[in-house]
């Protein structure tokens, strides 16, 4: 609709339009890998990035009244992003939900049985 593209406008003049088709795509090509593979991949990601999980694990155990651990928060999820190509940690959890959504999984059908 008119709130879709004037959102796209938005986006493609503040240049993060090609960001978020490129997030979008890795994300919807991860879906069609196996629970093992993107597992392998986030774990990669979780490696790349230890030096900032480890600070932003650490600031988050003793937070300030004006720290919220922002900077720390911001460098651990950016490394991430760059390094799994997007935010979402649980691809067989979101897999497995819009399955659901379209019919209800064959093994639930088996379940009773």
């Amino acid at each position: 609709g008119i709130n879709a593209e004037y959102g796209r406008r938005i986006a493609a003049q503040m240049g993060i339009w090609e960001d978020f088709q490129n997030e979008r795509q890795a994300y919807d090509d991860a879906l069609k890998k196996s629970d093992e593979e993107n597992e392998k991949e986030k774990t990669k990601a979780m490696m790349a990035c230890e030096k900032q999980h480890t600070a932003m694990l650490a600031c988050l155990k003793n937070p300030g009244w004006f720290n919220f651990c922002w900077k720390e928060s911001e460098e651990f999820w950016g490394c991430f992003r760059k390094h799994r190509g997007f935010l979402q940690f649980r691809t067989s959890m979101i897999r497995r939900r819009d399955q659901g959504q379209k019919s209800a999984p064959a093994s639930n059908q088996s379940e009773g049985s």
